[in-house]
């Protein structure tokens, strides 16, 4: 434990800890990075590439993505559409990183995504969509980081494939785009996890979520019948239940 000033104690967060938020192993998710095939390198593409199509147009298309993908969420999405605060800063100002927060004051999670027109915004904002309709699926339900993870990268792998359908002509820059990040996540980020697991006093890492969110959403265990994604989103769905499948 860590102390501050005036008998405040302050928790030290550690990979044991995280391990147990989750209900998880070392040895189980040193199994799962085990069984990720990484493919090669995908070609390079600039996240800055311009997109002419207005953030509130593919919020609202995010939206009709999802629900056709999980029926079972279209009131969650229906919230995220109508009440949900988006800031859309233009250009960016204090902050550069998208971000969701899971109340705004009034009982509505709050998206921060600042845009500047380019396909970074495109995946960034895919990737908010998904949190927030998590946030409102799951109500009072407490959500670990990576089952929260796994909803926000469901979200934006559903949304970069069903926009390449459309006559959107900066698409196919969005799937190459979000390639390369998902290629990243499996190595760099992968490569951080795997060497942190076997010391359990090490300092945790927000970014440890992410390969073990992104291995469940690539196929690695995740069942994605539309009723156990329900409860997924729901924060009912144990995320050590899903990689034991």
């Amino acid at each position: 434990m860590a102390e501050l000033g005036s008998g405040t104690v302050v928790p030290k967060h550690t990979m044991s800890d995280w391990l147990e938020r989750h209900d998880l192993t070392a040895e189980l998710c040193k199994n799962l990075l085990g069984r990720i095939s990484v493919p090669d390198k995908p070609a390079s593409v600039s996240g800055h590439h311009p997109v002419d199509t207005a953030p509130d147009e593919i919020w609202q298309a995010c939206g009709a993505i999802l629900r056709a993908h999980v029926p079972g969420l279209s009131d969650a999405v229906a919230v995220a559409l109508v009440k949900v605060r988006v800031d859309f800063q233009i250009p960016p100002t204090r902050y550069q990183e998208a971000f969701t927060l899971n109340d705004d004051g009034q009982g509505l999670p709050y998206a921060y995504i600042p845009w500047e027109g380019q396909i970074k915004d495109v995946l960034a904002l895919t990737h908010e969509f998904g949190h927030v309709v998590q946030i409102i699926a799951s109500a009072e339900h407490e959500v670990p980081p990576a089952t929260r993870e796994v909803c926000a990268f469901l979200s934006e792998a559903w949304a970069c494939a069903d926009l390449a359908q459309e006559a959107f002509p900066w698409a196919p820059d969005l799937v190459a785009f979000e390639a390369l990040r998902v290629f990243r996540t499996m190595t760099v980020e992968a490569k951080l996890l795997a060497e942190a697991l076997p010391y359990p006093e090490c300092a945790y890492d927000y970014a440890w979520n992410y390969p073990l969110a992104q291995a469940l959403v690539l196929g690695q265990g995740l069942s994605q019948t539309p009723s156990d994604l329900v409860q997924l989103f729901g924060g009912r769905m144990p995320l050590a239940g899903l990689i034991k499948r």
